[in-house]
């Protein structure tokens, strides 16, 4: 699932923030690790908790919660790209300087 639900993720917030293919190739490399980890720390505990302590009943509404809170969480991971591409670029350009 994290290989075909991450490629449409960096896609459409690509779309969304106004990014080049070329900036939002760049963004996916440098943060889909990072990203995967969160992934894991999230979701693992969450299947945990979920087989382990809530009643069968209450799983899917349970797990609806959890994936409006990971969509919160990565969405602030995500961020505004636009920002850190420029802030980037004036941290090239005064190094250059």
């Amino acid at each position: 699932v994290p290989f075909m639900y991450y490629p449409v993720f960096y896609v459409l917030t690509a779309f969304v923030q106004g990014l080049s293919s070329e900036e939002a190739v760049i963004r996916a490399k440098e943060t889909f690790i990072p990203l995967m980890k969160r992934n894991l720390l999230f979701w693992i505990p969450v299947q945990f908790i979920q087989f382990g302590y809530i009643e069968e009943s209450l799983q899917i509404p349970f797990l609806a919660v959890c994936g409006l809170v990971w969509t919160f969480i990565i969405s602030l991971f995500a961020g505004n790209a636009k920002k850190s591409y420029s802030d980037a670029e004036d941290d090239a350009a005064l190094d250059n300087t």
